[in-house]
């Protein structure tokens, strides 16, 4: 089932947090997550505004390169996402689409922009307490991980592009994680994937995550073991929010 959402929130406007992505010894991308200092109001709802950019960089932007920026409009009450939109640009590739979640109704509404410059909308049901792919990251954060027990599931609902995915997470239990910004104190997790036989991760716990146990909560690593190799998501800087 789902948690309530307590009360407690981790975050607010003006964090930013900057990641490194590694494959083995390769720096392939960076990743930065911000929060607007100042509000916005998104159909009649205060909202945080969280920016996630992800690109290439390095020698693997010879090869591949990628731009992309998924922002989302997060409720301040609620913490549920109002309005998600994704800027991709990935080579010749590029999608731009809104996401409108309507929480009385419990639909989205998804418009995207097609290559003739016209618009396509499509309609969705979906379930309430849905999140998008930024609002999740930010919705994990906020769990009362203090109660959990080793082993137990989180539960969390996410819809993109078309489909709600129904995503599970393990708690694996706390530990010491060494990172650029000093040695902390966090607690793991592991999603729990979907079994098929054409998976390219490794068999155990093959996704970890680890967040910090303090006043912030922040994502500090993300490790993948698959069977090319390990692909490393690691926090290089932390900017705090102006006040707390």
């Amino acid at each position: 089932g789902k948690e309530p959402i307590p009360k407690k929130v981790y975050f607010t406007g003006g964090e930013r947090i900057e990641y490194k992505v590694h494959y083995g010894f390769i720096t392939a991308g960076e990743v930065v997550v911000t929060i607007d200092t100042s509000l916005h109001e998104v159909y009649n709802q205060v909202c945080y505004k969280a920016d996630v950019v992800g690109q290439t960089v390095g020698a693997v932007g010879l090869f591949a390169n990628i731009v992309d920026k998924w922002t989302s409009y997060i409720d301040t009450s609620s913490l549920l996402s109002h309005k998600f939109v994704r800027d991709q640009k990935e080579n010749n590739y590029t999608l731009n689409e809104i996401t409108e979640f309507d929480r009385k109704e419990n639909v989205v509404l998804v418009t995207r922009k097609k290559d003739d410059n016209s618009f396509e909308l499509k309609g969705y049901n979906i379930k309430a307490g849905v999140q998008d792919m930024v609002s999740t990251y930010f919705e994990l954060r906020n769990y009362d991980f203090d109660k959990l027990e080793k082993n137990q599931l989180l539960y969390i609902n996410m819809f993109l592009e078309d489909t709600t995915l129904a995503i599970k997470i393990k708690y694996l239990g706390k530990e010491k994680v060494k990172t650029k910004i000093g040695k902390l104190k966090a607690f793991v997790f592991t999603p729990v994937l979907p079994e098929t036989k054409n998976t390219i991760f490794a068999k155990e716990d093959p996704v970890k995550a680890w967040i910090s146990d303090d006043a912030f909560r922040i994502p500090v690593k993300i490790k993948a073991n698959t069977k090319f190799g390990a692909v490393e998501v690691d926090i290089t800087e932390y900017k705090k929010p102006l006040k707390r």
